[in-house]
Formats: structure tokens, C-alpha cells, sequence
């Protein structure tokens, strides 16, 4: 990064590290192949204020793929002439949110400045998912708040990628310790709890995630019934399972952040 874009990130953590902590489960519901809000191998986490229309109706759409449609339309109606921000007011956008939310699964930090702004009823961010198991307590929304402030929700939709008989073997056969390696972001954070590739995040705050998700998830719907990554079983059996369990979590992510024009 330069150093403007680290000054960036340290006057928002900053502002972060001064807010007292909560926190909540995220609610996982699993969803088919007929489900056209999650591409295969991935978790959509989609967040609002608590309460939330948007959310209810996400959850509904999640149990009925009839309303699928009216949902993504309204969905790409919310980035209707929206242009990225500068980098400076989407900074300013997250130090001024009452609440800068964290995603957590197990010990680990997933993302961070997870930021619902005043005119985005609802935002969305896309996680690769190799198929295995989560470890107990799942992801973990944690919320950086200021007093009064209204509590987030988070729903998560995940969805099973397309695996070889040997390739889910491989991911079962990882130690349950190691479950919380199964999902990636988009961006990777260090042990501070900076995201790398935050600043990705903050100049596209305008035209919100969720907009990405929709475009996401259109794509990779067309191929819905194609594997994104094929591995040989004599290539599994060279990698072993860890290797295997990367391999097929790296080819999700690259799926999803290609699909999505990142």
C-alpha cells in the first residue's frame, strides 16, 4: 500500500480500537442448487440493522426460489448511478458508521470494517467455501459500536461446491481443528486485524457489495452445474488433504473474485 492508504486504514482502526464490543452468532442456512443467491462453493454473508426487510426477505427468498428475481432486481436497483467513492470520503464514510462490524469464525478474523451505510439498506460479502465443516460457534459477527446505536444482523447463505468423490474424501479427512481454514475472504487480514485489501473495499463503498454479489452470482449461476476446479484423484492423493482442501478453496476464490469484476 502507499502511505496515504496506510494512513487510511490506521485513522479507522483507530476510531475502531475506542468503541466497546458485541457480538452474535450468524445464522447458516444451507441452501440447494436451485438457490441463485449463493454460487457453489461459497458463503454469502449478507448484513443489515437489525430487523431488517431486506434480510427477512433474503432469508424467504433462501426457502423459496420463486422470489429469487424481485429480490435481485431490487437488489441491482440500489446501484443505479452510484459511482465508486474517492478514497477519502469512503474513509470518511466508515469512521462516521455508528457501527464497524468484524467477521469472525473460530480464532480467526475473516474481515473487517464491515460498514452498513445511511442510504444501503443491506450489504453482502462473499466468502469461499472448500465444503467442509465450520468449527462450533460458526462465524461470529462481532460489532465496534457507538452507544445507542442500533444492533446489525447477519444471514448467511451457504452453498456446497461440486466436488470428485476423492476431493470431498480429501476435505472430510481434515482434523476438526483445522475447520476454520475451510472458508476464505476476498482479502486476507494480518494479525493486527487490518485488512489488506481494505482499502478495495472502501472505494467501492458507494456502489456497496451487495451489487457485486448480484453480479456474482449471475455469472457463476450459468455454470452452476460445472465444477470450478478439477483435480485428478492422482493428484489429490500427491497433495494430500490440507493441500487439497487450499487448492480447491484458492480455484473458489479466484471463481468468485473474477465473476464478480474484482
Amino acid at each position: 500500500m502507499r502511505d496515504d492508504e496506510w494512513e487510511v486504514v490506521r485513522s479507522i482502526t483507530a476510531e475502531t480500537d475506542r468503541r466497546p464490543m458485541r457480538s452474535a452468532s450468524v445464522e447458516i442456512i444451507d441452501v440447494g442448487d436451485d438457490c441463485g443467491l449463493a454460487p457453489p462453493g461459497s458463503i454469502i454473508v449478507y448484513v443489515a440493522e437489525a430487523g431488517s426487510d431486506m434480510l427477512a426477505r433474503v432469508r424467504d427468498a433462501a426457502a423459496d426460489p420463486s422470489l429469487e428475481p424481485v429480490l435481485l432486481d431490487d437488489f441491482r436497483s440500489m446501484s443505479d448511478g452510484a459511482e465508486p467513492l474517492p478514497l477519502s470520503d469512503a474513509a470518511q464514510e466508515v469512521v462516521d458508521a455508528r457501527i464497524h462490524g468484524e467477521l469472525r469464525i473460530g480464532g480467526r478474523l475473516l474481515l473487517s470494517h464491515v460498514v452498513v451505510p445511511n442510504n444501503v439498506p443491506i450489504v453482502a460479502h462473499a466468502l469461499a467455501y472448500n465444503g467442509g465443516s465450520l468449527p462450533d460457534g460458526g462465524l461470529v459477527l462481532v460489532e465496534r459500536h457507538l452507544a445507542d446505536s442500533p444492533e446489525l444482523e447477519a444471514v448467511a447463505l451457504r452453498r456446497q461446491p461440486k466436488l470428485s468423490p476423492a476431493a470431498r474424501l480429501a476435505i472430510d479427512s481434515l482434523d476438526d481443528s483445522q475447520a476454520e481454514l475451510n472458508v476464505m475472504a476476498d482479502a486476507d487480514c494480518g494479525d493486527n486485524g487490518t485488512v489488506v485489501g481494505f482499502v478495495i473495499t472502501a472505494t467501492v463503498l458507494a456502489t456497496i457489495t451487495v451489487v457485486r454479489v448480484v453480479t456474482l452470482v449471475t455469472t457463476v449461476a450459468a455454470a452452476r452445474d460445472e465444477e470450478l476446479m478439477t483435480l485428478s484423484d492422482e493428484q489429490i492423493e500427491e497433495l494430500g488433504p490440507h493441500a487439497t482442501s487450499r487448492a480447491i478453496l484458492e480455484a473458489h476464490r479466484s471463481a468468485l473474485r473474477s465473476s464478480a469484476g474484482s
